[in-house]
């Protein structure tokens, strides 16, 4: 009796789901197990997600500076999502949460689309190239508004391979409301798919007239612009934004600055950021499906990447010829490096280059190399093994990428920050009255206050961006106001800390009182100096510290500056 096909083929299915859940099961186990543990999270959320706490029934107090501008800088639909829910579900969970739906939306996304240019094999193999690297998770990881890049931008390539132009213009419309840079991509795909892709090879768009593309460009692009003016209109009220030719006068913006060498370092070729991004993709050494294979590889993985990504550019050229999505597929790529050239040219105002080609060179791996292996192995097979060779052909690319150079995962993935349970500062400032605000040196325990605590912190090195003129400028009347309270020899700016700006609680490190603490420039040369005054005569807050501290904790003492 012979099996029918449509069965064979569900089966031959259904061993690769179970194949794909054994291999990279536990590290999604694993990063779930994270997600529920409080104390683990990922260090941007010190930013994007604490100010979302005052709007939960417990509340923050306000105002709060450092919220203010966080919430001022964000993306408009992202902030109202959180705002709107935050009543009923509390944004810390559900910033944990929200990365497995964004994360599921992109595989699919992305499955589907090697689906259509590759076979049902190129979409298996899709999602073992996604699951197997810690790039999207590392992404999303956090429910901030970058998470949502690759999903829009998922979505929006699944809709340039059918065709759908109304679909891809609507997400276009959408993406500004949670990440801008997915929305310059998307724009650029919509309008190469209206200009650059021959008529007939347009999907839905075909039949449209040169009027009719032009409006519908515009009009995406006019509503675009509107999701985003509320937010331009709140983020003008902190002043100009700072780009790399001030760092002169704000040496905050420099290579010594917040931002360190990468501020100043030369932006990379495209070829270069996109080979980079393409390593990062592929290499993945940790967790190696089979260590010996990976072994192998040694010293020579920037050769075998290569390999890879040569094999990928020559697939692109059948995959280009088979049909119109392969020739669609195509405005990705021409997106990715038009807007590249455009943030580079535009510098500050479209972000940072790197992220036009981090958000689309991982879901273009993990679409034309399964693709495009499959389309290839077709062109140089004899036509009545068209079928077998679809699906060998991935199935060789695909399988000796993972082998040579992947990985199962990552079970860490975004989570940058885990802090000690055994610690109980942090209980300690939660229990504070509701409207406190606590002063400590920025990049030490403070950072992880208005997140872990939900308490105002005065400053931290998370929140000092330099980004907008106005902020900056108070962040400097901030820190010298700290430094001078928690490092010279008078006891009066301890006080002003308290009188003028309405500190509360200081987090004392003693460890701050055998060296000077490490800050950028142009706060540097002030601290050491300050330091040094402090240490030669003796600093104030030791000679206070006994009278007006109501807690400590090894290194850590917190001072009641209502005792003074």
């Amino acid at each position: 009796m012979r099996v029918p096909q449509s069965l064979t083929r569900a089966a031959a299915n259904l061993v690769a789901v179970v194949a794909l859940a054994l291999v990279f099961g536990p590290s999604l186990a694993g990063h779930v197990r994270h997600a529920l543990n409080p104390l683990t999270f990922n260090d941007d959320v010190r930013q994007q997600i604490f100010p979302f706490f005052g709007y939960t029934k417990e509340g923050m107090a306000q105002p709060d500076l450092l919220g203010d501008y966080n919430l001022a800088i964000m993306p408009p639909g992202f902030r109202l999502m959180y705002q709107s829910l935050a009543p009923v579900f509390d944004p810390e969970p559900l910033s944990k949460a929200l990365p497995y739906i964004l994360f599921v939306v992109t595989l699919l996304a992305a499955a589907r689309s090697a689906c259509r240019l590759g076979g049902g094999a190129g979409a298996l193999l899709s999602l073992a190239l996604m699951l197997q690297t810690p790039i999207f998770l590392s992404v999303m990881t956090g429910g901030l508004a970058r998470s949502f890049g690759f999903p829009l931008i998922a979505l929006g390539f699944l809709a340039l391979v059918a065709g759908r132009a109304r679909a891809l213009a609507a997400l276009a419309v959408i993406a500004p409301a949670f990440y801008p840079v997915a929305a310059v991509i998307l724009g650029l795909m919509l309008g190469a798919l209206l200009f650059i892709v021959p008529r007939a090879e347009r999907g839905e768009a075909h039949g449209w007239k040169w009027g009719r593309r032009v409006a519908v460009l515009v009009l995406a692009g006019a509503l675009a612009s509107a999701v985003v003016a509320p937010a331009a209109l709140a983020m003008r009220s902190w002043g100009r934004l700072l780009g790399p030719e001030d760092a002169v006068e704000y040496p905050e913006v420099g290579s010594q600055g917040r931002y360190g060498s990468f501020a100043a370092a030369p932006v990379p070729s495209l070829f270069a950021a996109a080979r980079a991004e393409a390593a990062g993709m592929l290499a993945n050494a940790d967790g190696s499906p089979v260590p010996r294979m990976r072994a192998l590889v040694g010293d020579h993985e920037p050769l075998v990447i290569d390999i890879f990504l040569f094999v990928l550019a020559l697939g692109l050229i059948p995959l280009a010829t088979a049909n119109a999505g392969g020739r669609r597929a195509l405005a990705l790529p021409l997106a990715t490096a038009v807007g590249y050239a455009l943030a580079r040219g535009l510098a500050p105002y479209l972000y940072m280059p790197q992220r036009y080609v981090a958000f689309t060179v991982p879901l273009m791996i993990a679409v034309f190399l399964p693709a495009g292996g499959a389309t290839l192995a077709v062109v140089l097979s004899p036509a009545r093994w068209a079928a077998r060779s679809r699906v060998a052909g991935a199935l060789i690319v695909v399988g000796a990428a993972l082998l040579l150079l992947g990985g199962r995962g990552d079970e860490w993935a975004g989570y940058t920050v885990t802090l000690d349970p055994e610690t109980r500062i942090y209980e300690f400032i939660r229990g504070l009255p509701k409207d406190a605000l606590v002063a400590g040196w920025p990049g030490g325990v403070i950072d992880d206050i208005p997140y872990r605590c939900r308490r105002r912190a005065f400053m931290t090195f998370e929140n000092h961006n330099v980004l907008h003129e106005r902020y900056v400028l108070e962040m400097r009347r901030r820190m010298a106001a700290l430094t001078a309270a928690l490092l010279s020899d008078d006891r009066q700016e301890l006080m002003a800390l308290r009188d003028t700006f309405g500190v509360t609680h200081l987090i004392v490190d003693s460890e701050d009182f055998s060296a000077p603490p490490w800050y950028f420039a142009p706060f540097d040369r002030q601290i050491k100096e300050t330091w040094r005054r402090g240490s030669e005569r003796g600093f104030a807050v030791e000679r206070v510290m006994t009278g007006i501290a109501v807690f400590r904790e090894g290194k850590w003492t917190v001072l009641d500056l209502s005792r003074l």
